[in-house]
C-alpha cells in the first residue's frame, strides 16, 4: 500500500466512521474522552501532516451485547466528527462496499495498526509506526469449520489470513521470554494478522485501480501470534450498510 493511503477513512466531511464497538464500552462511550487523529505513522511523537478532530457522537449497534453474551456479533460502532474533515496527501477516503457484497476467496486485502508487536499477556509493546498486514480473504465455508472458528464465525463476518499446516505459524518467533509477531514476511508484503490492539482498524480492500473499500473491521483472533487454522475476523462490513444508512439518517436529524 502506498504511504499516502496509510491511513485511508472512509467517510468525507462529518459523516460517521466505522469502527470496533468493544472499544466503546461502559465510560469509553463518552464522545468527549476521544479524538479522531488522522494521517499519523508514528505514534508516540506529532507529525506535521497529522490532523486531530474532536469527536461529536457516537453510535453503538444497539444489539451488540458483549461481555453478557460471550459472542462478538454486532461489533460496530459509527463516530462523528465535530467539525468537516478535509483529504490530503496523507488522508484518503476509502468506499463502503455495495449491500450485502462479498469477496472472492483468495482476494488480498490490508489491515492496518499499531497493535502488540512484542511481548506476552503482561509485557507487551506496541510498535512505534503504523504497520500494514496483507491478508488474502478466506471463504466463509472454511472458517465455520471446527478446526477453524467454528459456529463463532456468523454470516456478518469475514475472514482473512494464512493457514500453516505442517511449520510452526510462521509469524512467531521466541527470543528469550518473548515473542516476536512478525508484521512483514521475507518478501515485504506478505504478512501475517493484526494483534491485540489493531481492533477496530479497517480491512481495506482495492476493487479497481483507484478505488479501495472497507469490507471489514478488526473485531477478534487468536491470543498472541498467529495460530494454525485460526485466521483473523473481522466485522462484514457490506452487512450492516441498512444500519449504517440509517444511523446516517438520524443524525442529520440531530444537527
Amino acid at each position: 500500500m502506498e504511504d499516502d493511503q496509510r491511513l485511508s477513512k472512509e467517510n468525507p466531511k462529518k459523516e460517521p466512521h466505522r469502527t470496533e464497538l468493544v472499544c466503546f464500552r461502559g465510560k469509553a462511550e463518552d464522545a468527549g474522552s476521544w479524538r479522531i487523529v488522522l494521517g499519523k505513522h508514528q505514534l508516540k511523537r506529532s507529525e506535521s501532516v497529522e490532523r486531530i478532530f474532536p469527536v461529536k457522537r457516537i453510535y453503538r449497534h444497539e444489539s451488540f451485547r458483549y461481555p453478557t453474551h460471550s459472542e462478538l456479533d454486532y461489533d460496530i460502532a459509527l463516530v462523528k466528527a465535530a467539525t468537516d474533515i478535509n483529504p490530503s496527501n496523507f488522508i484518503r477516503y476509502a468506499c463502503l462496499p455495495r449491500k450485502q457484497t462479498g469477496l472472492s476467496p483468495g482476494h488480498y486485502c490490508w489491515v492496518t495498526g499499531w497493535g502488540v508487536t512484542r511481548g506476552g499477556k503482561e509485557n507487551v509493546s506496541l510498535a512505534e509506526a503504523l504497520n500494514q498486514a496483507r491478508l488474502p480473504i478466506i471463504d466463509f465455508k472454511t472458517c465455520r469449520q471446527k478446526k477453524f472458528w467454528g459456529d463463532r464465525v456468523r454470516d456478518t463476518m469475514i475472514c482473512a489470513g494464512f493457514r500453516d499446516k505442517e511449520d510452526p505459524p510462521a509469524a512467531c518467533q521466541v527470543r528469550g521470554r518473548r515473542r516476536t509477531c512478525a508484521v512483514w514476511g521475507s518478501d515485504g508484503l506478505t504478512s501475517v494478522s493484526p494483534s491485540q490492539g489493531d481492533s477496530g482498524g479497517p480491512l481495506l480492500c482495492q476493487l479497481g485501480r483507484d478505488r479501495w473499500e472497507v469490507h471489514g473491521v478488526v473485531s477478534f483472533g487468536p491470543i498472541g501470534c498467529t495460530v494454525e487454522n485460526k485466521p483473523s475476523v473481522f466485522t462484514r462490513t457490506a452487512a450492516y450498510v441498512p444500519w449504517i444508512e440509517a444511523t446516517r439518517i438520524r443524525d442529520f436529524f440531530l444537527h
